[in-house]
């Protein structure tokens, strides 16, 4: 079984690899010369917003047809009504690769979150140079200081921060450091199985209104969406259940509508 240390492990070695190929001042430099962001956090700020992903493969099983092309999947996406994307990058786990996202985003208007592991403020800089507009940060792979310099290094180069948390203790640290865009996770990072009542659980636990609530995991269905509606979610990242869809856009059009009939 994969762990979350293997994955972080195997990031570290890539990011002290990938600084020898492109240093950090030519990096810094292709950064500053990036257009603006696209407003990541604005677009999800409206209940109902779906994160549609494209995701080559997952330690949990996943893994998609070769034939499927990240800027063809993004304008279906876009039409389908989704609020902004989201793209894997990590490529040792997830088969996921830098050009994924330049190609998705180069196709939509939508704003465009680089997901991946998030270890080094080498990364960071690196995702506002390939154009993207947000990053995540997963609690449980950091200590708090490095959370706190990746994040405040993210802010600085006009990056929004989806923060993920996985149990209790990561969201009462996120809610202590004010993050505004927090991500409850139902995979356990250790076993990478899906408890689709995690997300409930922590939701109970965050203030109305404190924080813009991102349910991810374990959302096949329009019906999956409505429990979290309910309980006060704000927008949902989606990904497999797209993937596997005979039609992505329909699909996404079907969860799209089941939201904006709920009250």
């Amino acid at each position: 079984m994969t762990s979350l240390l293997s994955i972080l492990r195997s990031r570290r070695r890539q990011v002290d690899a990938q600084k020898a190929r492109v240093p950090v001042p030519l990096l810094r430099a292709r950064a500053a010369s990036m257009p603006s962001p696209r407003a990541f956090l604005s677009a999800l700020r409206m209940r109902r917003s779906i994160i549609a992903e494209f995701k080559r493969a997952s330690p949990s099983g996943h893994r998609a047809t070769d034939s499927i092309h990240p800027a063809a999947l993004a304008r279906q996406y876009e039409t389908g009504g989704a609020r902004a994307l989201s793209i894997v990058t990590e490529p040792s786990f997830f088969l996921g690769s830098e050009d994924d996202l330049v190609a998705a985003r180069s196709a939509v208007r939508l704003p465009v979150l680089r997901k991946d592991f998030i270890v080094d403020e080498y990364q960071v800089h690196e995702t506002r140079a390939l154009g993207a507009d947000a990053l995540l940060l997963i609690v449980a792979a950091l200590s708090k200081g490095q959370f706190r310099s990746l994040r405040a290094c993210a802010l600085e180069n006009g990056l929004d921060v989806l923060v993920e948390v996985h149990g209790e203790a990561d969201l009462d640290f996120a809610l202590s450091e004010a993050c505004p865009l927090i991500g409850l996770n139902n995979r356990d990072l250790s076993t990478f199985r899906v408890d689709s009542g995690h997300a409930l659980r922590l939701m109970k636990r965050i203030p109305r209104g404190a924080a813009c609530i991102v349910v991810e995991s374990g959302l096949r269905d329009p019906d999956d969406l409505i429990p979290y509606h309910q309980a006060g979610s704000d927008a949902y990242l989606i990904g497999q259940a797209l993937m596997r869809a005979t039609s992505p856009q329909d699909h996404l059009r079907l969860m799209v509508t089941a939201l904006e009939l709920e009250p």
